[in-house]
């Protein structure tokens, strides 16, 4: 299912909402010094679950159109 959602917002990006009712546009979350939120040395449980949230993001945002970028 996740891959068929995201051809289908592949799909409405390209050829525009037409016939797809589709209104979704990429949403771009840019998290600047991003190892102020995100070191890569963990030191408690509250930047581990941080860090996993913007895993999260990154891998399964996607398919949403929301796309993680780290600057650091």
């Amino acid at each position: 299912m996740g891959e068929r959602a995201r051809q289908n917002g592949e799909y409405a990006v390209v050829k525009g909402i037409g016939k797809t009712n589709e209104t979704r546009v990429p949403i771009f979350v840019v998290l600047d010094e991003a190892h102020n939120f995100v070191p890569r040395e963990l030191r408690n449980s509250t930047e581990k679950a941080l860090r996993d949230q913007f895993r999260t993001v990154a891998a399964e945002g996607r398919k949403y159109h929301v796309f993680l970028i780290l600057v650091s």
